[in-house]
């Protein structure tokens, strides 16, 4: 269901009210890829993960390099499509509750809510398999980092953690 079709739809929404909707919809998706930005990602990520710790429940945030894409804004057609196609692929392959969005240049996340590290493992082997069978070219590394619910809740603290261990997931190719 595209949200900005039943935001613009909504007849009990005052018009003003639908411009701001979709103007803060515009202001957390990435113009690329159609998925989550920065902005939008910390903004509801935060809010998933206090949701977590008043739950007790667990959480895994898994951050993404995608190799082959400079870090910078590259925009060559070929870097612009490997983009949009890892992006298809997260939002294919992981749950609708999954929290993905594109943090910069090549660099993706995904916030995994109750779900611990094991079952991440799992997501993660699945999404491995769809990149394998319908996008081989793309080749990426993982960082991962674990939300229990006695730990600070700060979701800038997760991306910290994951980012800085970004390890290869599987043997990276040579080009």
């Amino acid at each position: 269901m595209n949200s900005e079709v039943v935001i613009v739809n909504t007849p009990h929404i005052p018009a003003d009210e639908k411009k701001r909707l979709a103007a803060l919809r515009q202001s957390t998706l990435d113009e690329l890829t159609g998925t989550g930005n920065r902005l939008g990602f910390i903004f509801l990520a935060q809010h998933m993960l206090n949701l977590c710790a008043r739950q007790g429940a667990p959480a895994t945030l898994v951050y993404f390099e995608l190799h082959g894409c400079d870090r910078g804004n590259d925009v060559s057609p070929l870097n612009m499509l490997k983009l949009k196609r890892f992006a298809e692929l997260m939002r294919s392959t992981f749950r609708v509750t999954d929290l993905t969005a594109r943090m910069s240049g090549n660099q993706f996340v995904v916030l995994f809510t109750n779900t611990p590290l094991a079952h991440t493992q799992i997501a993660l082997e699945k999404f491995q398999e769809a990149v394998t069978q319908n996008a081989p070219e793309l080749h990426y590394s993982t960082g991962i980092a674990g939300f229990f619910p006695n730990r600070s809740t700060d979701v800038e603290d997760l991306i910290t953690e994951a980012s800085a261990q970004i390890a290869p997931f599987h043997h990276i190719k040579s080009a």
